[in-house]
């Protein structure tokens, strides 16, 4: 079974490009590619200390089919330096897909 789902970045951007200590704002995206409903999906996001998470997850309810949903997402980063976050996103208690989205603070 292959999951029909895009789950990214908006406007498909490689990284996130952040100032020490200043928040930054950026947007998930979830498309459903699937031929049925996906329900109840949520996105949680970890990382490392060096980087405060201000909204470390969201709903985003249940996605129909050939829709899309984003939400916002907000850091506060603590050091200078190149980071790792990763975004898991689930469906009903079931991991269904992970990304990796990286970080860069300052002039790296």
């Amino acid at each position: 079974m292959s999951i029909d789902i895009k789950f990214g970045l908006k406007n498909d951007a490689k990284a996130v490009y952040c100032s020490l200590n200043r928040r930054t704002e950026f947007f998930l995206v979830v498309h459903n590619f699937q031929g049925h409903y996906l329900p109840s999906v949520r996105v949680i996001l970890t990382g490392p200390p060096q980087l405060r998470l201000v909204i470390k997850n969201e709903s985003y309810g249940g996605i129909g089919n050939g829709r899309k949903k984003s939400r916002l997402f907000k850091i506060i980063p603590k050091a200078e330096g190149v980071f790792t976050l990763t975004a898991i996103l689930s469906s009903k208690r079931v991991n269904l897909l992970t990304l990796q989205i990286e970080v860069i603070v300052g002039n790296v």
